[in-house]
């Protein structure tokens, strides 16, 4: 929260997913554990993450809805993190 705060992106709400708080930590632990969005991309394991986070696996977007919700919010600060370009 802080990270986008300083960026000037701040976390005004908090996101939801399958009517639960997305747990945004759970869901950047569970991708840079695999190797980062862009191998969870590749790879096409968002199947595993939406498993990781104890959402049903019934909903037909949780897929491309993760991966708008990490990039909106995420992203930028694994890039940070690794020292990525932006």
């Amino acid at each position: 929260f802080i990270f986008m705060q300083k960026r000037g992106t701040p976390i005004n709400r908090i996101p939801i997913m399958a009517k639960q708080i997305l747990d945004l930590y759970m869901l950047y632990k569970l991708v840079t554990e695999k190797g980062g969005l862009v191998e969870i991309i590749n790879k096409k394991i968002w199947r595993e993450i939406t498993k990781g986070l104890n959402l049903p696996t019934s909903i037909p977007s949780a897929a491309f809805t993760l991966r708008t919700q990490y990039m909106k919010y995420l992203y930028a600060y694994e890039c940070e993190k690794k020292a990525l370009s932006s």
